[in-house]
């Protein structure tokens, strides 16, 4: 039994711990990239991509508290997302229909802010803090093999444009008959032993 127990903990207890990414060419291949520059200004953009399995939404508070704003699109970068109705202040949050393992996109005019993202349970998995100032700087987080299905990014006087994602990579069927195979021949080893 101990064998078995070592195992499962072996394989299963705690992903490696998000890190921060800092450009977006640290995605993995087949990432996608929403950039809202085929948006005209003064769109909301809540299921604008319901099609790509993602629905924005925004707050007034941060990590998604308070009262609910409309985030929209504006024409400066050429086209940029924020939550006007508050002053650019507030959350933005980014609700995925899949799990994924990588987020990021830039940040425009952005005082201090962070980036936290949850699974499907609304729990917080991790939360990364930027420091960082000034025009499209980019930001992200990879949280390895831990999915999450939520991401929200909140802060003071700042906008939001190229969001990029990456869907969670499936373990290759040879990767399970592997795993199959090593169970099974623990169980045939301890029946052995007990007969």
């Amino acid at each position: 039994m101990k064998k078995i127990v070592c195992l499962f903990v072996c394989l299963f207890v705690g992903a490696a711990n998000a890190t921060p990414m800092t450009s977006s060419a640290e995605f993995d291949a087949g990432s996608t990239l929403i950039d809202f520059d085929t948006l005209a200004t003064g769109i909301a953009v809540n299921n604008q991509y319901s099609g790509l399995g993602l629905t924005i939404s925004g707050t007034a508070g941060n990590d998604g508290t308070g009262a609910s704003t409309t985030v929209v699109t504006s024409s400066w970068d050429p086209i940029y997302i924020g939550n006007l109705s508050n002053a650019w202040d507030g959350s933005v949050i980014f609700d995925f229909s899949f799990g994924i393992s990588q987020f990021g996109l830039e940040l425009i005019d952005a005082l201090p802010s962070y980036i936290s993202v949850y699974d499907s349970a609304n729990n917080l998995i991790e939360s990364l803090t930027t420091t960082i100032s000034g025009d499209n700087v980019f930001t992200g987080i990879d949280t390895g093999s831990t999915l999450f299905t939520r991401a929200i990014v909140s802060g003071s006087f700042y906008a939001v444009d190229d969001v990029q994602f990456s869907a969670a990579s499936v373990p290759e069927p040879a990767t399970f008959a592997l795993l199959g195979l090593g169970l099974a021949g623990i169980g045939f080893s301890r029946k052995k032993k007990t007969a």
